[in-house]
């Protein structure tokens, strides 16, 4: 299925999460340790917990697929860490998951998911990373990463990007 339109993007997620109220990934660890057929990294928002607000989106991706999973980008997102520091951190984190998972399970579908701060370490992964950030409430320098080669592994394996940016 192609959605076209945010609306239909919406729509769909709304449909696949009333069907999905509690998608049963299974222990991170042992999720680690396999392959699946599709794979969500998911780099959650600026405070929150893990998964954060993406967990039923990654649950509705996975509904009605045979082997799908995801990981957790890892970095910390909190106010002592700052907006930043928690984007240079989780942009050489992503890369190395990604990195890692693609060496490991070649045939895989790669799926990277971002949401607020996490839309900006999606988008650092990708295309690298480095510069002034800067809004109402945040003013700093993001440490600078190279993006994802897009001719080699595992930066040709990504299948669908999303990111979720909030403006303040």
């Amino acid at each position: 299925m192609f959605v076209t339109s945010l609306s239909g993007l919406a729509a769909l997620y709304l449909a696949t999460t009333s069907a999905v109220t509690a998608f049963p990934f299974g222990n991170p660890e042992k999720r680690q340790d396999t392959c699946s057929a599709v794979h969500i990294f998911l780099s959650r928002g600026w405070n929150e917990p893990y998964p954060g607000r993406q967990g039923k989106l990654a649950g509705a991706i996975c509904y009605g697929q045979a082997s799908c999973d995801y990981e957790d980008i890892q970095f910390v997102t909190d106010e002592a860490t700052g907006y930043c520091d928690s984007v240079t951190e989780g942009n050489p984190s992503g890369i190395a998951q990604i990195t890692a998972y693609a060496a490991r399970c070649p045939d895989a579908q790669l799926v990277l998911s971002g949401y607020s701060l996490g839309a900006n370490v999606i988008g650092d992964i990708l295309g690298g990373g480095g510069s002034f950030f800067g809004n109402n409430t945040v003013n700093c320098t993001i440490g600078t990463t190279a993006g994802l080669d897009p001719t080699t592994s595992p930066g040709n394996k990504s299948e669908s990007i999303m990111v979720g940016i909030v403006v303040y």
